[in-house]
């Protein structure tokens, strides 16, 4: 992946908020190429600066289209450093509101772990892949949350005999 549009939209960060590092976000605003999945799958997203939308094949700014779409985001963040609280102290519940701090503790402290939790019905295709029958070889897809099926090409280099 190379991108926030991908990130964000990667079945594989399903229910999860995204911090970006990379100090400037969003100046290339959304297009319809990048997903990485059918839809939104990240629940928030972590920022330190959000940039205006600037790039011509762009549709959409970035914020508009998580207005859009229902997602949280927040910039203004030191997100560096939230990034090596995370590396020292692993995944942690959070939350992006702008709730009172005893409604949302409250809430927090019911919050379940990403770990071990059923996701794969939100993150499915739920649809078949086109096979060619005359291939030499067979690739099996077991779709926990695979990525778009147009944003990859199953290639012979990738397949050892």
């Amino acid at each position: 992946m190379n991108g926030y549009q991908h990130t964000i939209t990667d079945p594989s960060f399903a229910d999860q908020i995204i911090t970006f590092t990379f100090p400037h976000i969003g100046n290339i605003g959304i297009n319809h190429k990048d997903n990485e999945g059918e839809k939104i799958f990240a629940s928030g997203v972590v920022m330190r600066e959000l940039s205006s939308m600037s790039h011509p094949s762009s549709y959409i700014s970035l914020n508009d289209w998580l207005e859009k779409n229902n997602v949280v985001g927040i910039s203004g963040v030191d997100t560096r450093a939230l990034t090596r609280h995370l590396r020292k102290h692993g995944s942690q519940s959070g939350m992006i509101c702008s709730s009172s701090k005893t409604h949302v503790l409250d809430e927090l402290k019911e919050y379940k772990s990403v770990n071990g939790i059923e996701i794969t019905n939100k993150v499915s295709l739920h649809s078949n892949f086109k096979s060619d029958l005359n291939a030499k070889y067979r690739v099996v897809i077991v779709d926990f949350g695979v990525k778009n099926q147009y944003s990859f090409t199953l290639n012979r280099t990738w397949l050892y005999s």
